[in-house]
């Protein structure tokens, strides 16, 4: 699989191999709540989180998934803790908020562009081979790249086609991305853009990733509206 990782980490020692394995899970009641970033919370009572924690296989650092439910938006949020349990220092390059792989290709993907006085410019791209990529380099969101994504199948309307969205709540670089393997996959990730970022994880320290809120629309796009509204 030579499309783009979620995750790049370098050791004391230079080298950039990681090989996380799955340890534990656990089903949390509520909502996770995120220490550093700012996160969404649960006004209902009905969210439930799992937490599946991957270790790397030779290295002391851990990686935490939190999977939050919203069943009455349809709505899934995503976020990732690294924990570095160990004496030395790691050094994060890479470390994307949400990671999707889809069956097929030829999705639209769907982003918005503009400026001042013209903010949400839709454009719609097909991917089919390579990647697509919308990002920020200005040192926030901004209006030039919302953080907002659709990716839906061709010929999709406002009531009509099957298609995912991501919001992602962070106001620094961000970086969406789709990236297409030779085996008629594709790959969609979200996160802090990776763009000369990077992060020295202490002894014992943790390093939390931007919440990306998911959904899934099975009746165009207007669902995908309403799922996030609510």
């Amino acid at each position: 699989d030579m499309r783009a990782p979620s995750i790049e980490l370098v050791w004391d020692d230079g080298s950039s191999s990681v090989d996380f394995v799955y340890d534990s899970y656990e089903i949390l009641d509520g909502k996770n709540v995120l220490e550093t970033l700012p996160a969404s919370y649960d006004e209902t009572g009905t969210v439930k989180t799992l937490k599946v924690v991957l270790k790397e296989k030779y290295r002391p650092v851990k990686l935490e998934l939190y999977y939050s439910v919203f069943p009455e938006s349809d709505v899934i949020t995503r976020s990732q803790v690294l924990v570095n349990e160990g004496n030395v220092p790691v050094k994060i390059k890479r470390l994307m908020s949400a990671q999707l792989d889809i069956l097929g290709t030829g999705y639209v993907m769907t982003t918005f562009h503009g400026d001042w006085g013209r903010e949400m410019d839709r454009h719609d791209t097909v991917v089919s081979a390579g990647c697509m990529v919308n990002t920020s380099r200005t040192g926030f969101s901004s209006n030039h790249a919302n953080p907002f994504v659709m990716l839906f199948a061709p010929g999709s309307s406002e009531d009509f086609g099957e298609g995912y969205a991501c919001n992602l709540i962070y106001s620094g670089p961000h970086m969406e991305m789709v990236d297409v393997g030779s085996q008629f996959e594709s790959r969609f990730m979200a996160g802090i853009s990776p763009e000369q970022f990077s992060w020295t994880l202490g002894s014992g320290e943790k390093f939390e990733t931007p919440e990306a809120v998911l959904t899934f629309s099975d009746a165009g796009y207007c669902k995908i509206s309403k799922h996030m509204h609510r």
